[in-house]
């Protein structure tokens, strides 16, 4: 009867278009833009947060990422009939030991052949009890951590697939939320979503997945919160006590415009992030800034929709226990609080020229460079960052010695990798190195010179006197 339902809906969503918000008309979607997919998401959590769950991870997290990076071969397979309501696909990236903590995924991806083999269990998917394909996330080398991560597009059934229990949770019931159990899954190589993981480079998942499904989750926030405010205002002006409707006690007022305030003020946050998210620009300050806000202003007018409502708040007569707990999880998904508190303070350091990473060089190797190889480390100025680390030219005569550059980009603070390479015999000039932490950089490169610049001309600690090193004299 569920899966009845659950499809019932769905097709129906699909035929109003919101199963493909900004999906591209050539496929089905309206092509409107991230604000109409904000309001078309809060106005349907409004009424059930749980459907409001499977709109927004359909739209933000499948639907969005197969249209923006994938081939027209995997959207001809993976996105029509995604998006007019006769699919519906899923995402899986968080394990039981890698949430936010994505370096730590253990899944894996190995090539074989034409094929690439997956093997690792995928927890807290939405939709994978009814998805007919899944995004899922995999390293090809544990070792480059985050680096080594790319997404496969996974059809529903495959050889070696399968689902874990649903989960019995506190809200958005009208969800199913399982695991996803990969044995030995064979993806063919075409089916590598995004950059190819050969140079194991990860696509671009910031921009791409998570500051899109951070403005979803925050617009199922805002309907939760928009329903509970509903739901308290509706009591209080029907309830009668000590000669007249409760709405008119100051207390009652007093919560009422706090919950009201929360409420507009998360709402116009996610709008803003919608808004620049749309021009292009990056928009993971705003993007956590509004889930943050949106996240806490559903969880507080909640609560106080349940207070208001006294005994009546906390029975199933009334749905205000049902938007209470549908409204927590709004600060646990798509980022817990804490996450989007760093996230927030990182790029307002950045605005300000600083950095937050907590070390901007590799210690391991610099150890290697000073206490094993004994070799001296001179600074090297960097002129400027255009998402890449550009050292002036510079003649250098040694035949052996390394070059490390290591640099913090001012436009994204993400540390650049650690280079060495060996300089050829004779004389060689230095122009570009090109910053590999995010290559090209989503952001603009207009905002100054690199923030924290650790880049070192490695050397051995003697020299041979035939040999020197232009600029360091």
């Amino acid at each position: 009867m569920f899966i009845s339902y659950f499809f019932l809906q769905i097709k129906k969503l699909g035929q109003l278009g919101l199963m493909g918000i900004n999906v591209s008309e050539e496929y089905g979607g309206p092509a409107l833009d991230s604000l109409a997919l904000s309001i078309a998401v809060e106005e349907i959590a409004r009424g059930c947060g749980g459907t409001g769950t499977i709109v927004s991870v359909h739209n933000t997290l499948y639907a969005n990422v197969l249209d923006q990076l994938g081939t027209k071969e995997q959207k001809d397979k993976f996105l029509v009939g995604f998006t007019d309501g006769t699919h519906v696909g899923c995402f899986g990236i968080s394990e039981a030991g890698a949430g936010s903590d994505v370096g730590a995924m253990l899944t894996t991806a190995k090539l074989d052949g034409d094929e690439w083999v997956l093997n690792g269990t995928k927890a807290w998917v939405t939709s994978g009890y009814e998805a007919k394909a899944a995004v899922v996330f995999a390293t090809v080398d544990k070792s480059k951590k985050h680096k080594g991560i790319t997404a496969f597009l996974v059809s529903i059934p495959s050889p070696g697939f399968s689902l874990g229990k649903k989960e019995d949770k506190m809200g958005i019931r009208a969800s199913s939320t399982c695991n996803l159990i990969l044995e030995d899954v064979r993806v063919p190589r075409e089916h590598v979503l995004g950059e190819h993981p050969s140079n194991l480079r990860a696509i671009q998942i910031p921009s791409v997945v998570t500051d899109g499904a951070r403005i979803g989750i925050s617009s199922q926030a805002l309907g939760i919160a928009q329903a509970a405010l509903d739901c308290a205002v509706d009591y209080a002006s029907k309830r009668i006590a000590f000669g007249g409707p409760i709405i008119k006690l100051q207390s009652v007022q007093q919560r009422l415009a706090d919950m009201a305030l929360r409420l507009e003020a998360a709402r116009l946050l996610t709008w803003r992030a919608a808004v620049i998210r749309d021009t292009g620009e990056r928009s993971t300050k705003y993007s956590s800034m509004a889930k943050l806000a949106s996240s806490e202003a559903a969880t507080f007018v909640a609560h106080n929709c349940v207070q208001i409502l006294g005994g009546m708040g906390y029975v199933t007569d009334m749905p205000a226990e049902r938007h209470y707990r549908d409204a927590r999880i709004t600060e646990i998904y798509a980022g817990v609080t804490d996450v989007q508190k760093l996230v927030i303070a990182e790029n307002v350091a950045k605005e300000y020229g600083i950095s937050t990473s907590p070390v901007d060089e590799d210690p391991s190797l610099l150890q290697y460079c000073l206490l094993v190889k004994k070799w001296r480390l001179f600074p090297v100025e960097a002129p400027h960052c255009s998402c890449s680390v550009m050292v002036r030219n510079m003649e250098v005569w040694n035949t052996d010695h390394i070059q490390i550059m290591f640099g913090l980009c001012n436009c994204c603070t993400r540390a650049c990798d650690i280079t060495a390479w060996n300089t050829a015999a004779h004389s060689t000039a230095l122009k570009t190195v090109f910053h590999n932490g995010c290559n090209p950089c989503p952001v603009r490169t207009t905002k100054g010179p690199v923030v924290s610049s650790k880049q070192y001309l490695v050397v051995p600690q003697t020299l041979p006197t035939h040999m020197s090193v232009a600029g360091t004299h």
